[in-house]
């Protein structure tokens, strides 16, 4: 084995203490064995670090355990671009300390790249896992055009493309996986196009996703699922019981923190800035998620006291006077509702539509089933 190893996989890790030791043990497990690890801990408050530390002398000098010094706040970005900063390895993957991979994920991804020379592997499906239900392949938009065409899945190799791949990227579908260990990425790419993780509170790694569809030059899509995203992990971010208020605040700055990193990205990368249409799609979906992944408890305020909310919030930094910002965000909250409230008619009519349809197709069969007994009686007379 070289001293600089092919793959590094990092993994940042917050109160992971019921999942690492089976994730560590999934890449413990690989059938290709030139890589290292890297373990970056944002300040867990259970027994996560023991674990971890329990895990060293199995990997055989190849695990590197550090910690950062204060809670990050954010997803994981400031850990994984500490673990991306001690790296050494050829290609980089980010595993999530919650998550685990098949046995043979590094060498699929490690061979594909090699073959292609490719910049990123995209995986584009993975296993959806639940403790009860257990796991269930997911693919993504390309996957289910080809497989609606009848079309078999395969690698698809996109050279020099960059607003071809930004185009599915952004599609109102949002067919492709944004986050970051549906990527295998080139250390070098990476380091020398300076991209790292944007340190927002929530959405850094759909930004470096942005940042890398609109960068590289060699992106190969492979239609392996080799990445066990575990669904019923708690994610403190999305599932905090607060008051409405609090969240409306919340959901706000997350939004806000976000479009100052999107902006920053969009200022000092040449196609983004050439065509808003990649920014407005980003911002687009970003606000949609905002508004869909908080809980539902926002619904019980409505959009007179969601608009005193913002402007109580935006005073603390601007005038009461400018009523702008506040009024902007409450207004695209009470377009939300409306719009939620026509989906889920939507939905009731479409079910009451295909009860119905059920119901006349028995009729129209019991009809022809008695218009042949008549035909029947009226031949015997």
């Amino acid at each position: 084995m070289t001293n600089i190893p092919a793959v590094s996989v990092i993994i940042p890790m917050y109160n992971a203490e019921k999942y690492i030791a089976e994730c560590l043990d999934s890449i413990l497990k690989q059938t290709f064995q030139n890589f290292e690890v890297i373990v970056v801990d944002d300040c867990s408050t259970d027994n996560s670090a023991n674990i971890t530390e329990s895990c060293v002398e199995k990997f055989g000098g190849r695990l590197t355990f550090t910690a950062l010094e204060k809670n990050s706040g954010n997803a994981g970005y400031t850990a994984r671009n500490r673990g991306f900063a001690l790296s050494r390895g050829e290609y980089v993957y980010f595993v999530d300390a919650d998550d685990f991979i098949t046995k043979d994920a590094l060498e699929v991804l490690y061979t594909a790249a090699k073959e292609y020379d490719a910049d990123v592997v995209y995986t584009g499906s993975r296993y959806r896992y639940t403790t009860e239900g257990g796991e269930k392949r997911t693919i993504d938009i390309v996957g289910r055009d080809l497989k609606k065409k009848g079309i078999k899945d395969k690698s698809i190799l996109t050279v020099d493309a960059p607003e071809k791949l930004l185009k599915v990227l952004l599609n109102p579908k949002r067919g492709i996986y944004h986050t970051p260990w549906t990527k295998f990425v080139r250390r070098r790419f990476l380091t020398e196009k300076e991209i790292t993780f944007y340190e927002t509170i929530s959405g850094g790694d759909y930004i470096w996703t942005i940042e890398i569809f609109a960068r590289a030059k060699r992106f190969l899509r492979i239609p392996n699922a080799v990445y066990f995203w575990r669904d019923d992990a708690i994610n403190s971010m999305t599932r905090e019981k607060n008051s409405p208020e609090k969240q409306i605040r919340k959901w706000v700055k997350i939004f806000m923190s976000w479009t100052k990193a999107m902006s920053s990205l969009s200022n000092r990368n040449d196609i983004l800035k050439q065509n808003s249409y990649y920014p407005y799609s980003a911002l687009r979906f970003w606000i949609g998620f905002c508004l869909e992944h908080f809980p539902n408890k926002r619904l019980d305020t409505d959009s007179r006291e969601v608009y005193d909310i913002l402007r109580d919030e935006f005073a603390d930094k601007n005038s009461k006077e400018d009523l702008t910002m506040p009024f902007l965000f409450s207004f695209i909250d009470s377009q939300q509702r409306e719009l939620d409230a026509l989906q889920k008619k939507s939905a009731e009519f479409e079910l009451l539509a295909k009860k119905h349809r059920k119901t006349s197709l028995k009729h129209k069969k019991r009809i022809t089933e008695l218009e042949k007994e008549i035909a029947r009686l009226k031949g015997k007379g």
